[in-house]
């Protein structure tokens, strides 16, 4: 009985003892999961396996060390050559399935790009692209092909690009038939075909909108090869020019009329999508010509028409014949339309030709300044605006003024433009003038001229400016320098013309900041960057940006200061 009593005591002690260290056991500490799973997954097996030749079987499985997840599946993983129809795609525990319901071409190697789509179930580390291939013929094709696709205008990569070949070399394969090999451009706008044949193809690049293969949307950018491209085995890559694709949208809309309005009883407005490169021709319903001055805007896209004879002009409804090319199955062809233009008044309480009479004896020809508001260069010409077509102007009633002081002025009308005047006068910076235009200054066909006009011009501060002397040799016959801000959008500030010729430029009234400068080969004088087209095998138009000896890019200009450029055009970047 005593050895019992002594047992427990002894049992009460060490639950004592235990109770005493709990607290000590039971303090929170964080959990942790170990380390960060940093390891892809990747395939331990493949039925067939990779370099199979003799294929015949419609289903290809991929298995894992692990398990995954796919993501933009649809997006990332695709077959080269493509298949004609759908292939569907399934998760079989660490399995990944395809089956294949197309016929398989004869002698041709397959290739399989996952991308980034198989990622693992904990972290979403991606598996990298695999080597997977097979060939229903008795060879697995080695040859190779690499290049880049960059923006045309920009030079910046363009990723997720789809690069195509073919084997025929027909313009209408982009829009009718799938390409024979496929491949897709990574980051640094790279693209890679592996397991070609050695051979000839055409060479076709699309940013593919619907995800079809078929240049077959109009804002879908393309880019493709002047020439045929070839491909050669592995070994002999590194010895060959890569070719380097210019990506683009085709912007030139389809051409049509858009609009044509009699905006007051003489001038009638035609708006088209696209410029009509001087193929219009405005008669009258039964084919007689018409007296009319006609005006472009900068673009070439509206046209106005300023009517001269009265007895036209006092028809309240005009019938008229317009003639033109329209875009027609892509291709220009002649159109003819009959338009009907009436000009209407707020009030119409007699006939409306009553209305056209009292307007053109009435009505003054409005002048207006077409300069920025926030002042001009002293360099500049005045520009100004009248709200007819003038059919004559005395120079002697334009007067330029300091304070009260008069000053001489130039006065000239603008070709094709019947509606503008520019001034040139000696401005100085820093100082307030005054345009005054004295009544009978401008007249046009029908008797109208204008009152007493004055306008206010304010000139620029020069110190708070910087100015670019560009020497500029090697340049295109036409040539533009365009200054840009120094980030990606690379908005233009300055486009100039460079004189045919010329070497030196300087570029007045820059705001202090960071710039770029790029040349365009304007190959057709129109004074800006064209884009190209593809159905008439015309490229974009060039461009190259400007590098210092050190290969920096990046102008900084400060206020007060004037930089010179040496730009040595054959040298920069292509």
């Amino acid at each position: 009985m005593k050895r019992a009593g002594g047992l427990l005591v002894a049992l009460v002690a060490v639950l004592l003892l235990v109770m005493g260290l709990l607290p000590q056991c039971a303090r929170r500490v964080a959990l942790s999961g170990g380390e960060r799973d940093s390891v892809a997954p990747h395939i331990v097996r493949a039925v067939p396996p990779s370099g199979s030749t003799h294929f015949t079987g419609n289903r290809i499985r991929l298995t894992f060390n692990e398990y995954v997840a796919l993501k933009d599946a649809q997006k990332e993983i695709y077959f080269s050559p493509p298949f004609r129809w759908p292939y569907a795609t399934t998760l079989q525990g660490r399995t990944l399935v395809f089956d294949i319901v197309d016929t398989l071409q004869q002698d041709v190697t397959y290739r399989l790009h996952l991308g980034k789509a198989v990622q693992d179930l904990t972290e979403n580390n991606p598996f990298v692209d695999t080597r997977y291939c097979l060939a229903t013929g008795d060879r697995i094709d080695s040859a190779r092909l690499v290049g880049r696709v960059r923006d045309a205008l920009l030079h910046t990569p363009v990723s997720g690009v789809k690069v195509m070949l073919y084997t025929k070399n027909a313009d209408s394969l982009v829009r009718s038939q799938l390409p024979n090999y496929v491949t897709v451009t990574d980051s640094d706008g790279r693209f890679v075909f592996d397991n070609l044949p050695v051979r000839d193809f055409k060479l076709f690049a699309l940013e593919d909108a619907n995800s079809n293969y078929f240049y077959d949307q109009p804002k879908e950018r393309i880019a493709f090869s002047d020439s045929l491209v070839h491909s050669f085995p592995t070994l002999s890559d590194s010895a060959r020019s890569y070719p380097l694709l210019n990506l683009f949208t085709y912007s030139r809309k389809p051409s049509a009329l858009l609009s044509a309005t009699r905006v007051t009883p003489e001038q009638i407005r035609l708006i088209f999508s696209e410029p009509p490169e001087d193929s219009v021709s405005l008669s009258t319903l039964l084919g007689a010509s018409l007296d009319y001055v006609r005006e472009s805007s900068r673009y070439g896209d509206t046209l106005s028409y300023w009517l001269q004879d009265a007895t036209t002009v006092l028809n309240d409804t005009l019938l008229l014949r317009l003639r033109y090319k329209a875009t027609v199955a892509e291709r220009l062809e002649w159109r003819t339309d009959t338009l009907r233009l009436a000009y209407s008044f707020a009030a119409q309480t007699e006939k409306e030709v009553q209305h056209i009479r009292q307007f053109l004896a009435d009505s003054l020809l409005r002048i207006n300044s077409a300069w920025a508001s926030a002042g001009v260069a002293s360099a500049d010409t005045l520009r100004i605006r009248v709200s007819g077509a003038v059919k004559s102007f005395d120079r002697k009633r334009f007067i330029l003024l300091h304070d009260t002081v008069s000053l001489p002025v130039e006065v000239y009308s603008v070709s094709q433009k019947p509606c503008e005047f520019l001034l040139k006068g000696d401005l100085k910076p820093r100082q307030r003038y005054r345009v005054r235009i004295l009544p009978n200054a401008v007249s046009d066909t029908f008797g109208r001229t204008n009152d007493t006009t004055n306008l206010e011009v304010q000139t620029l501060n020069p110190s708070q400016f910087a100015v670019l002397h560009v020497l500029l040799r090697g340049a295109p016959q036409h040539a533009l320098v365009q200054v840009l801000t120094a980030d990606e959008k690379k908005t233009i500030v300055r486009s100039v013309v460079v004189p045919e010729g010329a070497t030196r430029l300087g570029i007045l009234y820059l705001p202090p900041n960071l710039y770029t400068l790029r040349i365009v080969d304007d190959r057709n004088a129109n004074g800006e960057w064209d884009t190209g087209n593809y159905w008439t095998h015309l490229q974009p138009e060039p461009v190259r940006y400007y590098r210092n000896d050190k290969l920096q890019s990046t102008l900084t200009l400060r206020a007060n200061w004037e930089y010179d450029i040496d730009v040595d055009y054959q040298k920069l970047e292509e």
